[in-house]
């Protein structure tokens, strides 16, 4: 059955729901709002939030609800459409719910056909649903088109960077950078490093990895930003379009989103000299520089460090030994996130898109389902899921303790809280050695067990066994059919 996820808006006690994926933010209403030209009685006028203009429409005078300015209207609902955006005037925000598609009623010469939908609650309360394809077709209303790419000054790999919209945030020293997740190839204890043959600007010396001696960079000083790079650490294996390096950095600290609403540009020196895509904002890390790697691989200098690398591209002697893999034997790339959910566990990388603290600001849900609470993040509508009472019930939690992993399915985003994120693993491997086999059935059905997988990879001693939790699975089905998996009381 189809589901709706819809988000309500409070305003003379009066619900109006409308698309969650457009709901971004909601911020406090300015006490001055620049007026629009000739504009109707329900243009507020706009206010400038992060650089960007925003026309502010009073919400109950547009539908009709009293449109005098309640002393408890101070709030603005930011709704964004096909790279517009506007807000809303509102005295509140209601919830985020998923409605069936059969239970939405017409309803006809309902204030101009803004609203020609609605459903009930629970409670019985009636819940109009709002057409912003019709708020967007009115007549003097003031539209300001988002300006992201065109005359932003940030170059193409920022803007899009390949297309990646995660990062791997890393700690170098007190430095916080992060690199499109899609380069990155492993990482690993830094161990021996080899002396530098020739000093120059980020070049540490080499470290031999699976049959490889590659070059190993300082990432601080790619950047421009001094740092002295201890024997401790990590090393980050990248592959960029001028081949393989390795990254001195002391600390993984996780993934984040780096699309463009956390994204501001950089200074024109770190973009042609520092190799600095964006400024990164992350709700947990605070502010972070992204790297561009697509000018880094076009870097003569770094290019020539790529091209010290030695060895083969054939592995399965340097890991498995002599006889571990036929040569012409395919092989992959295995990435997983081992965390702790009252349990060591994994997940698969791409199934994440952010790691961030437990939210300090939530909002309710409706009792009785699996979610906990609700929190915005990047402008979206997460929904909180605690994933040790799902697996484990009766098991005593502190949700305020723990990690939040993010996880976007079809009908919106799910906040996993688990204990702690341990490390992000990358496994090289047989592509057919991998082999996954379901969890033990529960007593209960409650859905979980099509999620959990009991995973090996790897051949010979490098072969692993996980405990592996499809997030994006269990999301998808909290979202769309939550009676199947309830939360532990």
């Amino acid at each position: 059955m189809s589901a709706l996820s819809l988000a309500t808006l409070v305003l003379a006690g009066t619900e109006v729901a409308l698309e969650s994926d457009a709901l971004q933010e909601v911020v406090p209403l300015p006490e001055r709002l620049a007026p629009v030209p000739q504009a109707p009685a329900w243009s507020l006028g706009s206010f400038v939030l992060r650089g960007a203009p925003v026309p502010v429409i009073d919400f109950a005078q547009l539908l009709g609800l009293g449109g005098d300015q309640a002393p408890a209207r101070r709030l603005v609902a930011i709704v964004a459409r096909d790279g517009q955006v506007f807000g809303f005037a509102v005295d509140g925000v209601g919830q985020v719910l998923g409605i069936a598609a059969a239970d939405c009623h017409s309803v006809t010469r309902s204030h101009g056909g803004l609203v020609p939908r609605m459903f009930a609650r629970d409670g019985g309360e009636a819940v109009y649903v709002l057409d912003l394809d019709a708020v967007f077709a009115l007549e003097n209303l003031l539209q300001v088109q988002q300006g992201a790419a065109a005359g932003s000054g940030e170059p193409a790999t920022a803007r899009a960077a390949g297309g990646e919209v995660r990062a791997l945030a890393l700690r170098c020293g007190e430095l916080r950078v992060a690199l499109a997740l899609s380069v990155v190839h492993e990482i690993t204890r830094r161990g021996t490093v080899i002396e530098p043959a020739i000093g120059a600007r980020a070049y540490v010396g080499h470290v031999d990895w699976r049959g490889r001696r590659l070059a190993l960079l300082d990432p601080a000083a790619l950047v421009g930003r001094p740092r002295s790079v201890g024997s401790e650490g990590l090393v980050v294996v990248v592959e960029l379009g001028c081949g393989w390096l390795a990254l001195a950095v002391d600390e993984a600290l996780g993934i984040v989103a780096c699309d463009e609403t956390r994204r501001r540009t950089a200074t024109d020196s770190d973009r042609i000299h520092n190799h600095v895509a964006a400024l990164l904002e992350d709700e947990a890390l605070g502010p972070l520089l992204l790297l561009d790697h697509a000018q880094l691989a076009a870097n003569d200098a770094v290019a020539a460090y790529a091209a010290l690398a030695q060895g083969t591209a054939v592995r399965a002697k340097a890991v498995n030994g002599a006889d571990a893999a036929g040569a012409g034997e395919a092989w992959t790339r295995f990435a997983y996130m081992h965390f702790t959910a009252a349990g060591k566990l994994s997940a698969a990388v791409e199934d994440i898109d952010a790691v961030t603290a437990y939210p300090s600001e939530t909002m309710p849900c409706p009792v009785g389902g699996p979610f906990q609470a609700r929190f915005v993040h990047g402008g979206r509508t997460v929904m909180l899921a605690d994933l040790r009472a799902l697996l484990w019930r009766g098991t005593p939690t502190t949700a305020e303790a723990g990690r939040v992993l993010i996880v976007t399915a079809d009908d919106g985003a799910v906040g996993f809280v688990v204990d702690s994120v341990e490390a992000i693993a990358y496994i090289e491997a047989p592509a057919a050695s991998y082999h996954e086999h379901r969890a033990g059935p529960r007593s209960d059905g409650d859905g979980l067990v099509g999620c959990k997988r009991l995973v090996r990879v790897g051949v010979g001693a490098q072969q692993q066994f996980l405990s592996v939790v499809r997030l994006r699975d269990l999301a998808a089905m909290l979202l769309a059919e939550p009676s199947r998996v309830q939360a532990a009381g």
